[in-house]
């Protein structure tokens, strides 16, 4: 059965090594118009983390 549902949830310290094993990917990085480092690493990773979970830089909807 296929669900719709979906949660998005902040990320957590713990996130640090899948994303930088799953950012890590020489294929993804040729085909990401180099927005992504290669290699990316843990420190990449945790610093990546870091600023997608620091709100104070999240705009409001409608707000540019």
């Amino acid at each position: 059965m296929l669900s719709h549902e979906i949660t998005v949830r902040p990320f957590r310290g713990s996130d640090a090594e899948p994303v930088a094993k799953h950012g890590n990917n020489k294929e993804m990085w040729l085909n990401s118009l180099k927005v992504v480092l290669y290699p990316f690493t843990l420190t990449h990773s945790e610093n990546y983390i870091k600023r997608a979970n620091d709100s104070s830089k999240w705009q409001s909807p409608g707000s540019s």
